[in-house]
Protein backbone atom coordinates (compact mmCIF):
# COMPACT_ATOMS: atom_id res chain seq x y z
CA UNK A 1 0.00 0.00 0.00
CA UNK A 2 1.44 3.32 -1.09
CA UNK A 3 0.33 5.31 1.95
CA UNK A 4 1.89 2.73 4.30
CA UNK A 5 5.27 3.51 2.74
CA UNK A 6 4.78 7.25 2.97
CA UNK A 7 3.63 7.91 -0.60
CA UNK A 8 0.34 9.46 0.48
CA UNK A 9 -0.42 11.71 -2.48
CA UNK A 10 -0.51 8.99 -5.18
CA UNK A 11 -2.66 6.91 -2.88
CA UNK A 12 -5.47 9.45 -2.81
CA UNK A 13 -6.95 7.98 -5.97
CA UNK A 14 -6.96 4.51 -4.46
CA UNK A 15 -9.39 5.31 -1.65
CA UNK A 16 -12.32 2.98 -1.05
CA UNK A 17 -15.38 5.17 -1.44
CA UNK A 18 -18.21 2.75 -0.62
CA UNK A 19 -18.87 -0.92 0.13
CA UNK A 20 -22.22 -2.60 -0.63
CA UNK A 21 -24.12 -4.13 2.33
CA UNK A 22 -23.49 -7.69 1.13
CA UNK A 23 -19.69 -7.27 1.08
CA UNK A 24 -17.73 -10.30 2.28
CA UNK A 25 -17.13 -9.97 6.08
CA UNK A 26 -13.36 -10.20 5.70
CA UNK A 27 -13.34 -7.58 2.95
CA UNK A 28 -15.47 -5.34 5.17
CA UNK A 29 -13.12 -5.84 8.12
CA UNK A 30 -10.08 -5.06 5.99
CA UNK A 31 -11.72 -1.94 4.57
CA UNK A 32 -12.41 -0.69 8.10
CA UNK A 33 -8.84 -1.41 9.23
CA UNK A 34 -7.40 0.25 6.13
CA UNK A 35 -9.60 3.30 6.60
CA UNK A 36 -8.65 3.61 10.29
CA UNK A 37 -4.95 3.49 9.47
CA UNK A 38 -5.09 5.69 6.38
CA UNK A 39 -7.29 8.36 7.93
CA UNK A 40 -5.00 8.54 10.96
CA UNK A 41 -1.91 8.93 8.79
CA UNK A 42 -3.51 11.59 6.60
CA UNK A 43 -5.05 13.57 9.47
CA UNK A 44 -8.66 12.86 8.55
CA UNK A 45 -9.75 12.15 12.14
CA UNK A 46 -10.91 15.17 14.11
CA UNK A 47 -9.76 13.81 17.48
CA UNK A 48 -7.99 10.85 19.16
CA UNK A 49 -11.39 9.60 20.23
CA UNK A 50 -12.46 9.35 16.58
CA UNK A 51 -9.29 7.39 15.78
CA UNK A 52 -9.93 4.97 18.64
CA UNK A 53 -13.54 4.51 17.56
CA UNK A 54 -12.42 3.64 14.02
CA UNK A 55 -9.90 1.16 15.43
CA UNK A 56 -12.56 -0.44 17.65
CA UNK A 57 -14.93 -0.97 14.73
CA UNK A 58 -12.20 -2.60 12.66
CA UNK A 59 -10.91 -4.69 15.57
CA UNK A 60 -14.35 -6.13 16.30
CA UNK A 61 -14.77 -7.16 12.67
CA UNK A 62 -11.32 -8.74 12.50
CA UNK A 63 -12.04 -10.79 15.63
CA UNK A 64 -15.32 -11.95 14.09
CA UNK A 65 -13.50 -13.10 10.96
CA UNK A 66 -10.78 -14.87 12.96
CA UNK A 67 -13.44 -16.62 15.06
CA UNK A 68 -15.04 -18.17 11.99
CA UNK A 69 -11.85 -19.94 11.00
CA UNK A 70 -9.89 -18.66 8.04
CA UNK A 71 -7.82 -20.00 5.18
CA UNK A 72 -4.07 -19.28 5.12
CA UNK A 73 -4.58 -16.46 2.63
CA UNK A 74 -7.33 -14.95 4.78
CA UNK A 75 -5.10 -15.18 7.85
CA UNK A 76 -2.53 -13.03 6.05
CA UNK A 77 -5.19 -10.37 5.54
CA UNK A 78 -6.35 -10.51 9.17
CA UNK A 79 -2.71 -10.23 10.27
CA UNK A 80 -2.20 -7.13 8.11
CA UNK A 81 -5.34 -5.49 9.45
CA UNK A 82 -4.30 -6.30 13.01
CA UNK A 83 -0.88 -4.73 12.45
CA UNK A 84 -2.41 -1.54 11.03
CA UNK A 85 -4.45 -1.16 14.21
CA UNK A 86 -1.49 -1.86 16.51
CA UNK A 87 0.62 0.69 14.64
CA UNK A 88 -2.14 3.26 14.80
CA UNK A 89 -2.74 2.82 18.53
CA UNK A 90 1.00 3.05 19.30
CA UNK A 91 1.45 6.20 17.21
CA UNK A 92 -1.67 7.74 18.72
CA UNK A 93 -0.08 7.24 22.16
CA UNK A 94 3.13 8.88 20.93
CA UNK A 95 1.20 11.91 19.72
CA UNK A 96 -0.45 12.19 23.14
CA UNK A 97 2.83 13.28 24.78
CA UNK A 98 3.74 9.67 25.62
CA UNK A 99 2.08 9.74 29.03
CA UNK A 100 0.17 6.86 30.61
CA UNK A 101 -2.25 5.50 27.99
CA UNK A 102 -5.96 5.87 28.46
CA UNK A 103 -7.92 2.75 29.35
CA UNK A 104 -9.51 2.49 25.91
CA UNK A 105 -6.17 2.73 24.11
CA UNK A 106 -4.43 0.20 26.37
CA UNK A 107 -7.31 -2.28 26.28
CA UNK A 108 -7.59 -2.00 22.52
CA UNK A 109 -3.86 -2.56 22.07
CA UNK A 110 -3.98 -5.65 24.30
CA UNK A 111 -6.95 -7.04 22.39
CA UNK A 112 -5.28 -6.59 19.01
CA UNK A 113 -2.03 -8.02 20.39
CA UNK A 114 -3.96 -11.07 21.61
CA UNK A 115 -5.32 -11.56 18.10
CA UNK A 116 -1.84 -11.31 16.59
CA UNK A 117 -0.54 -13.77 19.20
CA UNK A 118 -3.28 -16.18 18.21
CA UNK A 119 -2.41 -15.87 14.52
CA UNK A 120 1.28 -16.40 15.30
CA UNK A 121 0.79 -19.69 17.16
CA UNK A 122 1.52 -21.82 14.11
CA UNK A 123 3.33 -19.19 12.05
CA UNK A 124 7.08 -18.94 12.79
CA UNK A 125 7.42 -16.06 10.32
CA UNK A 126 5.21 -13.92 12.58
CA UNK A 127 7.37 -14.31 15.69
CA UNK A 128 9.48 -11.22 14.97
CA UNK A 129 6.37 -9.08 14.51
CA UNK A 130 4.86 -10.50 17.69
CA UNK A 131 8.02 -9.76 19.68
CA UNK A 132 8.04 -6.19 18.37
CA UNK A 133 4.44 -5.48 19.37
CA UNK A 134 4.87 -7.15 22.75
CA UNK A 135 7.83 -4.84 23.38
CA UNK A 136 5.78 -1.90 22.09
CA UNK A 137 3.07 -2.73 24.61
CA UNK A 138 5.68 -2.55 27.37
CA UNK A 139 6.81 0.87 26.12
CA UNK A 140 3.26 2.20 25.94
CA UNK A 141 2.45 0.98 29.46
CA UNK A 142 5.68 2.31 30.98
CA UNK A 143 7.04 -1.09 32.03
CA UNK A 144 10.53 -1.57 33.50
CA UNK A 145 12.88 -0.06 30.86
CA UNK A 146 15.67 -2.61 31.32
CA UNK A 147 13.28 -5.51 30.78
CA UNK A 148 11.71 -3.65 27.87
CA UNK A 149 15.14 -3.32 26.26
CA UNK A 150 15.64 -7.07 26.72
CA UNK A 151 12.33 -7.58 24.89
CA UNK A 152 13.53 -5.32 22.08
CA UNK A 153 16.82 -7.23 21.95
CA UNK A 154 14.82 -10.33 21.05
CA UNK A 155 13.67 -8.47 17.93
CA UNK A 156 17.33 -7.81 17.13
CA UNK A 157 18.59 -11.32 17.84
CA UNK A 158 19.42 -11.95 14.19
CA UNK A 159 21.47 -8.75 14.01
CA UNK A 160 23.08 -9.39 17.39
CA UNK A 161 24.14 -12.84 16.21
CA UNK A 162 25.57 -11.28 13.03
CA UNK A 163 27.48 -8.58 14.92
CA UNK A 164 29.21 -8.72 18.33
CA UNK A 165 27.10 -5.69 19.24
CA UNK A 166 24.37 -3.91 17.28
CA UNK A 167 25.80 -0.62 18.56
CA UNK A 168 29.16 -1.42 16.95
CA UNK A 169 27.61 -2.43 13.64
CA UNK A 170 27.97 0.94 11.89
CA UNK A 171 29.79 0.44 8.60
CA UNK A 172 29.48 -3.35 8.65
CA UNK A 173 27.93 -5.49 5.92
CA UNK A 174 24.16 -5.54 6.36
CA UNK A 175 22.10 -8.73 6.60
CA UNK A 176 18.80 -8.71 4.71
CA UNK A 177 16.81 -5.81 6.20
CA UNK A 178 13.54 -6.27 8.06
CA UNK A 179 11.20 -3.44 9.03
CA UNK A 180 10.62 -4.84 12.51
CA UNK A 181 14.31 -4.50 13.34
CA UNK A 182 14.27 -0.83 12.38
CA UNK A 183 11.17 -0.28 14.49
CA UNK A 184 12.84 -1.96 17.48
CA UNK A 185 15.89 0.28 17.10
CA UNK A 186 13.72 3.41 16.91
CA UNK A 187 11.66 2.38 19.93
CA UNK A 188 14.83 1.94 21.93
CA UNK A 189 16.23 5.34 20.96
CA UNK A 190 12.98 7.28 21.39
CA UNK A 191 11.70 5.75 24.61
CA UNK A 192 14.67 4.16 26.37
CA UNK A 193 17.15 6.97 25.76
CA UNK A 194 18.64 7.02 29.30
CA UNK A 195 20.02 3.53 28.67
CA UNK A 196 22.24 4.79 25.84
CA UNK A 197 25.06 7.28 25.40
CA UNK A 198 25.18 9.74 22.49
CA UNK A 199 27.45 7.57 20.30
CA UNK A 200 25.29 4.53 20.95
CA UNK A 201 22.11 6.38 19.97
CA UNK A 202 23.76 7.64 16.79
CA UNK A 203 24.79 4.10 15.87
CA UNK A 204 21.30 2.74 16.55
CA UNK A 205 19.71 5.45 14.39
CA UNK A 206 22.24 4.83 11.62
CA UNK A 207 21.26 1.16 11.61
CA UNK A 208 17.55 2.01 11.52
CA UNK A 209 18.08 4.49 8.67
CA UNK A 210 20.04 1.91 6.66
CA UNK A 211 17.23 -0.63 7.03
CA UNK A 212 14.45 1.81 6.17
CA UNK A 213 16.39 3.16 3.19
CA UNK A 214 16.94 -0.34 1.83
CA UNK A 215 13.23 -1.11 2.21
CA UNK A 216 12.13 2.14 0.57
CA UNK A 217 10.03 3.34 3.51
CA UNK A 218 10.40 7.04 2.80
CA UNK A 219 8.20 8.47 5.54
CA UNK A 220 9.77 6.38 8.31
CA UNK A 221 13.23 7.19 6.95
CA UNK A 222 12.47 10.92 7.07
CA UNK A 223 11.34 10.51 10.68
CA UNK A 224 14.60 8.71 11.46
CA UNK A 225 16.59 11.54 9.90
CA UNK A 226 14.70 14.07 12.04
CA UNK A 227 15.65 12.11 15.14
CA UNK A 228 19.28 12.09 14.03
CA UNK A 229 19.22 15.89 13.71
CA UNK A 230 17.31 16.52 16.96
CA UNK A 231 19.24 18.48 19.62
CA UNK A 232 18.21 15.98 22.30
CA UNK A 233 20.32 13.35 20.59
CA UNK A 234 23.42 15.18 21.68
CA UNK A 235 22.33 15.23 25.32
Amino acid sequence: LLWARGDEAPAEGARLRWLPPDTDPLAHAMALALAARRDFLTGQHASPRETLAACERASSRLWECAGRGTSPSSQVLVQSGCEWLLQTRAQLWERGARGPPGAALAEGFRRDLTLLRRLAQDAPHLQLKLQLYEATMRVVCGANPVRTQLALDRCLRRRLSHYPSVVCAKGSVEPEPQREEAEALLLSVKHLGPLWGRDQREALLAQAAAILGALGHTQALAHCHRLMAAPTLAA
